[in-house]
Formats: structure tokens, C-alpha cells, sequence
């Protein structure tokens, strides 16, 4: 049994020692070739983390101005919108102004015609109720104003429309609230 012990024992030391033996030669050596080769490789990997973050950097950036312009664009599609209802506004505005300038033509045009009418054919101006240019209408049954009238027929005693014959006596004053 001492033998055995002695034989184990012995088994045991040398496949310690080719034990030791074996991870010495698989030891890295701190040699200055593989600190330098550890060297690179962190370096490269620090680059290659710069790059990344460059790239993450730009990428935000870039989605950061298609947000903008997203935005800009729905800016511009609401004002285009609103450009087309002030348009129609335009449209219709400018249709209720011709509507309204046409009324107001014809509105001048029947004023014109009341002129026209409420006129003394002499001197073209508006009859008045009262004073030297009051409305007179002689027996054909035109009218003139008192002053034109009179100073008419004192040259010639004809109706200066019709030329019927006109006697002063033939004068008629017209009289209303207004004239």
C-alpha cells in the first residue's frame, strides 16, 4: 500500500509538473509585439466608436431636418389652403363689386334722367320751389324756370320745345312741397 502511495504520489508530481510545464508555454508573453498589437486594437476600437457616434450624430441630425421639413411642408399645404379660400373670397368680392358698380351705373343713369327731367330746358339747371328760378309751366305743358321763361318770352312768344304761341297770361306757378 506504501508502494501504491509512493507510485500515485509520484504520478501525481510529474503530471503537475507537465502541468506547470504546459501553461508556461501557453502563457502569453508580455512581449512588446502583443502590447503594441493590444495597443492597436483599442485604438482602432476607440476609432471605430468615434465613427459610430459621428454616424449616430449625423443620422439625428438628418432625421431632425426631415422633421422640419415635414413640418414646413404642412405649413405650406395650410397656407396654400387658406391662399384658395382668400381667392374665392377674392372671386366672390369682386363679383358683388361689379354687381354693386352695375346697380350704382344704372342708379346714376335714372338720376341723370331725373335731372333731366326736373330741369329747365333753358338753362338746364333744377327748378326751385321758391325765388326767381321757380317751377312755371305754360299751357302746352312744358316747364321752365320763372326767370329763363320770362326772359325767353320777352324776345319771342313762342314755347321754346314746341314753338306754340305763348301769351304771359298762359303762365301757370306750380306749386308742391318739393320740387
Amino acid at each position: 500500500v506504501n508502494k501504491k502511495n509512493q507510485e500515485l504520489t509520484a504520478e501525481r508530481d510529474s503530471l503537475l509538473q507537465r502541468m506547470s510545464k504546459n501553461e508556461a508555454q501557453h502563457q502569453p508573453q508580455p512581449d512588446k509585439s502583443q502590447s503594441s498589437a493590444d495597443e492597436g486594437l483599442t485604438t482602432e476600437v476607440d476609432s471605430l466608436r468615434q465613427q459610430l457616434q459621428q454616424e449616430i450624430s449625423k443620422s439625428e441630425a438628418l432625421r431632425q431636418q426631415m422633421l422640419e421639413h415635414q413640418e414646413s411642408q404642412k405649413t405650406l399645404q395650410q397656407a396654400t389652403i387658406r391662399l384658395q379660400e382668400m381667392t374665392l373670397k377674392i372671386q366672390e368680392l369682386t363679383r358683388q363689386c361689379k354687381i354693386f358698380q352695375d346697380g350704382m351705373y344704372e342708379l346714376d343713369q335714372q338720376l341723370e334722367q331725373i335731372n333731366d327731367e326736373n330741369s329747365c330746358a333753358i338753362c338746364l339747371m333744377p327748378w326751385k320751389a321758391e325765388g326767381d328760378h321757380r317751377l312755371i309751366s305754360l299751357h302746352c305743358g312744358h316747364l321752365f324756370g320763372e326767370h329763363c321763361i320770362l326772359q325767353h318770352l320777352g324776345n319771342r312768344s313762342k314755347c321754346p320745345l314746341c314753338k306754340q304761341n305763348v301769351q304771359l297770361g298762359d303762365l301757370r306757378y306750380l306749386f308742391g312741397s318739393r320740387v
